[in-house]
């Protein structure tokens, strides 16, 4: 009921004058549909975090854990779920050599909650200059950008049944 649209042609030009003065993050959003993940959400953000929900999330019962920590006025962290196997555009040891962030290599950033403030484009601004980032799979470089952003600013794990899975729903279920 309290939706906001955001037509494509709104947040393309909004963005476009936002992102004038950073034109690693300017390039990124124009040639990779994902970004918009990493810049939109923070720049249309009214609350004081964001849920992030990717369309291939499926779950089998309530995701409470995933609604305290959402509605919590004192929790301040970063949450995500971790992914079933390395999801990075850069090896973790490259990450912490570069940019001096220890990520481990399991950070998906199809689930979670982030913080207000926390993709932070100065930082991102920086990080795609570099050249190893920016040639990573396309698939992965918002998702590099997130998990780095969320441990520079404060993060930890869902639960364990937050997990990705990758498997039949009768095996498990």
């Amino acid at each position: 009921p309290n939706a906001r649209i955001i037509t494509r042609g709104q947040a393309d030009r909004e963005m476009s004058e936002l992102l004038a003065r950073y034109p690693n993050s300017r390039q990124f959003r124009a040639t990779n549909y994902l970004a918009q993940k990493v810049f939109d959400l923070e720049f249309y953000l009214q609350g004081k975090n964001m849920l992030l929900l990717d369309s291939d999330v499926l779950f089998f019962e309530r995701p409470l854990e995933l609604e305290i920590r959402s509605d919590s006025r004192s929790y301040s962290l970063n949450t995500l779920n971790r992914n079933s196997g390395f999801g990075y555009a850069m090896s973790s040891e490259a990450i912490l050599k570069d940019f001096g962030i220890h990520l481990s290599g399991d950070i998906n950033s199809g689930l979670g909650i982030l913080q207000k403030g926390t993709l932070n484009i100065e930082w991102i601004e920086k990080w795609l200059q570099s050249e190893e980032i920016r040639k990573g799979h396309p698939h992965r470089i918002e998702q590099t950008l997130i998990a780095m952003c969320c441990v520079k600013s404060g993060f930890e794990y869902l639960p364990d049944s937050y997990n990705v899975y990758r498997g039949s729903t009768e095996s498990k279920y």
